[in-house]
C-alpha cells in the first residue's frame, strides 16, 4: 500500500463524512415540528427511531455506491 493510495482513501472518507453530515443537517432542518433527542430519548419513540434510520441507512447505500466501482483519481472522481 503506497502513500497515495492512503491519502486518497482518507480524501475520499472524509468527503463522505462531510456529505453524510450535511445529509443529517438537511433532515434536521427540513424535519423542525419535532426534536429528535426529545423523541427518541424521553418519549422512547420506536417509529420515529425506524425512520431516521432508515433515512441514514439510504444515505449510507448512496454514498457506498458512490465509492463502489472503478476510479479515475479523486480529482476526476
Amino acid at each position: 500500500m503506497t502513500l497515495d493510495l492512503v491519502v486518497t482513501g482518507l480524501i475520499y472518507l472524509i468527503a463522505i463524512f462531510v456529505i453524510f453530515l450535511i445529509g443529517k443537517l438537511i433532515y434536521d432542518k427540513t424535519n423542525p415540528k419535532f426534536d429528535l433527542k426529545h423523541e427518541l430519548v424521553e418519549k422512547d419513540n420506536f417509529a420515529m427511531a425506524l425512520a431516521v434510520v432508515g433515512y441514514y441507512f439510504g444515505l449510507v447505500i448512496a454514498l457506498g455506491g458512490v465509492l463502489l466501482g472503478d476510479s479515475s483519481g479523486w480529482i476526476n472522481d
